[in-house]
């Protein structure tokens, strides 16, 4: 039996592969410890959040870390407007994001994460789906953590190839 079980390990060990260093969610890479810092930010926000936009509607923010911890959604409900999802996410050694737009398009941005204690993550464009980089786009984000109650987040909205206005939420912690 001993042997029939040793012979099953070394044929499993030949089949499958080892995960090349740094892959996944986490490594020892500068680069990959900020990313991983940068989503453990983005996780301690998991909770409702409410704000009032641009125009003092009422908007409420969820946040959830999902897959297993390998994500955070966040789900913003605005009163008169449809829903929009946004996933937080861990790339190689970048932190990403992928929003899902009421628009229909969903813009790809990568963070500029700081080391050590995170006040602040910037996020920029990489590209999009079901768009062209001159449609009416979402193009950045920068999210302030001012306490762990409040948060400022800017969006910045990209029209025919510019920047042409903010959508701000001053987010206070409902939950």
């Amino acid at each position: 039996m001993k042997q029939v079980l040793m012979l099953t390990a070394m044929a499993l060990a030949m089949v499958v592969p080892a995960a090349p260093a740094g892959a996944g969610h986490g490594g020892s890479g500068d680069g990959v410890s900020k990313a991983t810092a940068g989503l453990d930010k983005l996780k301690s926000l998991a909770g409702v959040w409410e704000s009032k936009g641009n125009d003092s509607e009422r908007v409420t923010v969820a946040y959830e870390v999902v897959s297993n911890g390998s994500a955070v959604m966040e789900s913003i409900r605005h009163a008169d407007a449809p829903d929009m999802i946004t996933v937080y996410y861990i790339n190689g050694d970048r932190l990403m994001m992928t929003h899902f737009c009421a628009l229909g398009n969903q813009p790809r941005m990568k963070a500029s994460v700081p080391a050590g204690d995170i006040k602040e993550l910037r996020f920029s464009y990489v590209d999009g789906t079901n768009m062209r980089k001159s449609d009416t786009h979402m193009h950045g984000l920068v999210m302030q953590f001012l306490s762990n109650t409040h948060v400022h987040a800017a969006w910045t909205v990209y029209e025919k190839g510019r920047p042409t206005h903010e959508v701000v939420f001053e987010l206070a912690r409902r939950s």
